[in-house]
């Protein structure tokens, strides 16, 4: 299976490969509760999302597009304006659920490294890939540079299912957060 970087042009449709991976995962249903809504936004959510994680990180995916991971390097952060054109554009796309992915967002900033790490935001298999080792194939090659620059690894899963997933790559539980009336979140690191 080969890995590539992620071109602007597979924007498209790698937001309808996050969108349908994601479609079930209980943090963001908890934030986009309404099918209706998650329809009309997931697909554009997630194509602001690759956007910035292009501007921000590395993002990978397969020849065939059926899965993608987005990582954030240390010491990463988008200028003023873009941040605040970033903002602008979740307002508008998660409306009345801002304030829930702002909450949550907040929450999980106490759960990461205090030093430089690298950051494992979204990882997504097409649903009908699921299970092929897709997502073992994209983050493979992240692991070896972490371990390489001796930098730890962060993510935040958000469904129990997959923190067996995790856990064969050597990340670590940090936490189990439930979120007043809302999901639970599991932070884990891997530390090299």
């Amino acid at each position: 299976m080969n890995i590539r970087p992620v071109l602007r042009d597979d924007r498209p449709p790698l937001s309808v490969v996050l969108a349908q991976a994601f479609q079930q995962d209980p943090v963001l249903r908890w934030i986009i509760q309404d099918d209706d809504d998650y329809q009309r936004i997931a697909e554009p959510y997630f194509g602001l999302i690759l956007s910035q994680s292009l501007s921000l990180g590395e993002c990978y995916t397969t020849d065939d597009q059926n899965g993608v991971a987005l990582w954030i390097g240390p010491n990463v952060n988008a200028s003023p304006l873009g941040q605040l054109t970033s903002t602008i554009r979740l307002v508008w796309l998660l409306k009345g659920s801002i304030s829930r992915a702002y909450q949550l967002q907040e929450l999980m900033r106490s759960y990461r490294p205090r030093r430089e790490f690298l950051h494992l935001t979204y990882l997504a298999t097409s649903p009908e890939h699921q299970g092929n080792g897709v997502g073992a194939h994209l983050i493979k090659p992240i692991l070896e540079r972490a371990k390489a620059m001796a930098m730890p690894v962060y993510l935040e899963c958000s469904n129990q299912e997959n923190l067996g997933f995790y856990r064969q790559f050597g990340f670590r539980l940090i936490d189990n957060i439930t979120f007043k009336d809302g999901p639970t979140i599991w932070p884990m690191a891997l530390d090299y």
